[in-house]
């Protein structure tokens, strides 16, 4: 396999799983999903989140298919963001086994941007610590 990864907003109407599958015949090992709007800039095509049969679907399909799920997408920090929103859109990449997380910074105030970053990683840090614990 060659090293591209391909990401879900490539093929934006695609499921996460659907984008695995095409990531397979394509012979990238790796994909960036999507299981969080972000800030609204492109509708989800799948609700991971809320939607424990399609994690499950998204995960096997990686592991059946050797894929890694590189980067669980997207998550903005905007004025006014509540991290507490985060919550289901990390336990989902934890849960799908993603390997990383993408948060953008869109605050013009950069002592807010900051504190935002600080309490998303600390968030995110609490889902890993959990995602670990639950697999013992």
């Amino acid at each position: 396999m060659h090293p591209l990864s391909l990401d879900n907003v490539t093929i934006a109407s695609a499921s996460p799983a659907e984008v695995i599958r095409i990531a397979g015949l394509l012979g990238c090992p790796m994909v960036n999903v999507r299981v969080h709007a972000g800030h609204n800039a492109l509708p989800l095509t799948a609700d991971l989140i809320g939607s424990p049969a399609q994690r499950r679907e998204t995960r096997n399909c990686a592991e059946d298919l050797g894929i890694t799920i590189g980067i669980a997408e997207s998550f903005g920090l905007v004025p006014g963001v509540r991290i507490a929103d985060f919550d289901g859109g990390l336990e989902t990449a934890a849960a799908i086994g993603a390997k990383y997380v993408n948060a953008h910074g869109f605050d013009p105030d950069r002592k807010r941007q900051v504190e935002s970053f600080q309490a998303f990683l600390g968030t995110y840090l609490a889902a890993l610590v959990g995602a670990l614990w639950s697999t013992r």
